[in-house]
């Protein structure tokens, strides 16, 4: 079960996300992306053509969602996986948003996706020119790990969240920081 979280705007690269699950055929997979924007249409189009005879595959848009209800739909599903394929990024808050519920992360290595993804440990940390076949690699790489396995890489997500990303926990520790510098 793969969630992505994300404008459908041709930087975000969600054709990429289409043609990794285009060559999967091993795997029963439920894909769904949340996210609108002016590629939204010609993403769906794409999904059809690929992804719309496969009987493993599983695709929903839901289109645009204000972000804590996407949160809320996110947590009250099971995903196994977040994907982001973009071109370019920030320090994107949705890999964030994923690990704070323990939803490991497939990621390019590009921006700041390196200070959130460890390669294997969290998630799956790709070369920032991956292409579909590396992506799909990645999916199924973690399909092939044990149980076991896999929740371990669960919980170093939610603990990768805890450690480095946790709003409460980081603005305490800035907090105490600037008072001691008083």
């Amino acid at each position: 079960s793969l969630i992505s979280f994300s404008y459908a705007v041709s930087v975000k690269r969600i054709d990429r996300i289409i043609e990794a699950l285009e060559k999967i055929d091993s795997i029963k997979i439920n894909w769904v992306h949340i996210g609108d924007g002016d590629k939204s249409e010609e993403l769906k189009q794409l999904a059809n053509n690929l992804l719309g005879k496969k009987e493993n595959i599983i695709y929903n848009f839901t289109g645009g969602m204000e972000n804590s209800l996407a949160i809320k739909y996110i947590k009250n599903r099971n995903f196994d996986l977040f994907i982001n394929t973009s071109e370019s990024e920030g320090l994107p808050v949705t890999m964030m948003e994923a690990m704070s519920l323990g939803i490991p992360v497939i990621g390019l290595n590009v921006g700041g996706v390196s200070e959130i993804v460890k390669d294997k440990e969290n998630g799956f940390l790709l070369p920032s020119d991956a292409d579909c076949v590396e992506i799909a690699g990645a999916i199924e790489a973690f399909n092939r790990m044990k149980t076991e396995e896999k929740i371990i890489m669960k919980q170093n997500a939610l603990k990768t969240w805890k450690e480095k990303f946790n709003c409460e926990k980081n603005h305490n520790e800035f907090a105490e920081m600037i008072s001691n510098l008083l």
